[in-house]
């Protein structure tokens, strides 16, 4: 915080303190609600520009700057297109596996037998 305090900026302090190093404590746009309480409570009030002060949640110590509010509503297609784009890719892999699944089913001889009791001496 005092680092923070003496102007130099929140990136740099991030990149320095956080468990999360490589995107300048960036945590990308998220609705109200994604976070835990804890965040919303310490962050909604902000606008943006500013910062929270110390605050805690059950993952540890934390200091918020908003960067950004963005109204409600529907994303544009660039937002969301490497999302879409990742999910249709999942669900082509996961239909691959069931075809696969489905022939080696087809020419395989299965069988449920009971398991074998033990005793134990």
């Amino acid at each position: 915080m005092a680092e923070l305090e003496s102007g130099q900026p929140f990136a740099e302090v991030a990149e320095r303190h956080s468990d999360c190093k490589g995107n300048g404590g960036d945590l990308g746009l998220f609705p109200a609600g994604q976070m835990v309480p804890e965040f919303e409570d310490a962050s909604r009030a902000l606008e943006p520009g500013q910062r929270t002060g110390i605050f805690t949640t059950p993952f540890g110590f934390h200091v918020a700057e908003l960067r950004a509010k963005v109204p409600l509503g529907p994303a544009a297609f660039e937002e969301v297109q490497a999302d879409i784009e990742r999910v249709l890719a999942m669900q082509n892999t996961h239909q691959a596996y069931q075809r696969a699944a489905a022939e080696l089913r087809s020419h395989a001889e299965i069988r449920w037998e009971a398991a074998a009791q033990t005793t134990a001496a």
